[in-house]
């Protein structure tokens, strides 16, 4: 639910929605977010601090993002270590290999 309202959200109909529509996505918000707490910084601006399932699905996305960032740099390095001892012996090899790479990632990023 939560993909497909963001999907709505930036194309270029919910700019032109009715206010129905508008109210709709408003209570989606509404039921996603328990509480904003907002706070001065030292110096200039503000900090938010978002509470409720939206802080929830904010920092599992962070999470995968850190997971990624991880999991790459270690594909990266087999794929050097591979590389070094020969294992790639055609580019086809290299390709199979960075297939491999990228379904992993699909696969780990669906869990998320």
């Amino acid at each position: 639910m939560f993909k497909t309202s963001l999907q709505v959200l930036r194309s270029s109909e919910a700019v032109n929605a009715s206010d129905e529509v508008k109210q709709a996505f408003i209570q989606l918000a509404r039921s996603l977010i328990q509480k904003i707490i907002v706070a001065p910084r030292d110096k200039k601006g503000v900090d938010l601090t978002i509470h409720g399932h939206l802080a929830t699905v904010l920092a599992t996305l962070e999470a995968w993002r850190e997971e990624e960032s991880r999991l790459r740099a270690n594909y990266h390095q087999e794929f050097v270590k591979k590389r070094e001892a020969g294992a790639f012996q055609t580019v086809d090899d290299r390709m199979r290999f960075m297939e491999r790479v990228r379904k992993e990632l699909e696969s780990k990023k669906a869990l998320v």
